[in-house]
């Protein structure tokens, strides 16, 4: 089932990537099955995710561990291009949940760009079930199930994709 959920998070993110950036998501994990959803925000839970983004000639590279600590990784360039990531993932009495805000700016192309989008995969879209309590709606995800938002100055109205 983790594997599942690794899946189902970097496909939904993917699929909702701002241009001009370039996403790529892997989720790494040590979680037993029997022991999902592990309580949620147990220390027990290893999976971590790393999270790369590309823009301007430049990547960075940032690994985000749950429960809800916040991942920041920054690349500057001598021209005065940069790029900076800022991701949480986070687990609460729903499912799982990543938010991520990307921003940048270009001297070569003088392009600036910035965004921010979350993703959110309830339990009852995962294959299997551990004991824990679930939304009342299959399919329907209240963002309060995973806690604050998180937000960088540059990116001030982050996009919400609900499940």
């Amino acid at each position: 089932m983790s594997d599942y959920v690794g899946r189902a998070i970097a496909d939904r993110i993917r699929a909702y990537t701002p241009d001009p950036f370039t996403l790529l998501i892997y989720l790494q994990t040590r979680l037993d099955d029997r022991n999902l959803p592990c309580k949620c925000c147990a220390t027990s839970c290893s999976t971590q995710v790393s999270i790369s983004v590309s823009f301007c000639g430049m990547t960075v590279t940032t690994t985000v561990p749950i429960p809800g600590v916040l991942g920041f990784a920054q690349a500057n360039l001598p021209d005065g291009s940069y790029l900076i990531v800022s991701a949480q993932i986070a687990c609460g009495p729903c499912g799982w949940g990543l938010s991520m805000g990307v921003c940048g700016y270009c001297e070569e192309t003088q392009e600036a760009a910035s965004d921010g989008f979350s993703a959110a995969i309830p339990f009852a879209e995962m294959p299997q079930h551990a004991n824990g309590t679930y939304c009342p709606q299959a399919g329907a995800v209240n963002l309060e199930c995973f806690g604050d938002q998180f937000g960088i100055s540059c990116v001030t109205n982050p996009s919400v994709i609900i499940a």
